[in-house]
């Protein structure tokens, strides 16, 4: 395993402290240490791969958080192999043949990552994505959502940050599941109805 330092306008880490099994606790700066972002091992780097995509609601999935660049995603994952331009220049999709999420970006920033049957190690509070039934999935993030609603397919779980799509279908190939930035499908919320699984 590796651990992995991504640094957001933030100067380099230093001065870790050692702990007997690294593996159990994550290293920690010293006090005298400038702060960082690391993340959980299992987000080990190599040849641009990810091996975990664990979602954090309106935070992050895997090692790339919602607030970040282009060139910030790129240094995480590689550059994309292709991508499709919004609405406006800075409205525009990523797309990685590697095992990645697919990225969306509001006014140049990362808005919502979304990932398909394909990726592998998706999570979301100890809730394996892609590896569990499709409807046993949408029934645990309904029961911790409180609710469902749904809208031409897609069904918005507001407070985890996540939708989902074709989850309660039989081919797993079509299952999806998407993160978003808080406040982003805020104006949509008058197209969902009420649904429960």
């Amino acid at each position: 395993r590796a651990w992995v330092t991504v640094r957001r306008h933030l100067p380099p880490c230093r001065g870790r402290l050692r702990h007997p099994n690294p593996l159990r606790r994550p290293p920690q700066t010293s006090p005298a240490s400038p702060p960082c972002i690391r993340f959980e091992p299992g987000h080990l780097m190599g040849a641009g791969q990810l091996l975990r995509w664990d979602i954090v609601t309106f935070e992050r999935m895997g090692p790339i958080h919602f607030g970040m660049t282009p060139s910030e995603v790129s240094g995480l994952v590689g550059s994309p192999d292709r991508s499709r331009r919004g609405l406006t220049s800075a409205s525009f999709t990523e797309f990685r043949e590697k095992k990645a999420p697919i990225v969306r970006y509001r006014d140049g920033r990362v808005s919502e990552l979304e990932g398909f049957y394909d990726l592998p190690k998706v999570s979301f509070r100890g809730i394996r994505i892609f590896e569990e039934d499709g409807a046993d999935v949408l029934r645990k993030l309904e029961a911790l959502n409180g609710s469902a609603e749904i809208s031409v397919g897609i069904v918005l779980f507001d407070t985890l940050g996540v939708t989902t799509g074709r989850m309660d279908e039989e081919a797993r190939t079509d299952h999806s599941i998407t993160a978003f930035a808080g406040g982003l499908w805020d104006e949509k919320r008058s197209k969902f109805s009420k649904i429960s699984f």
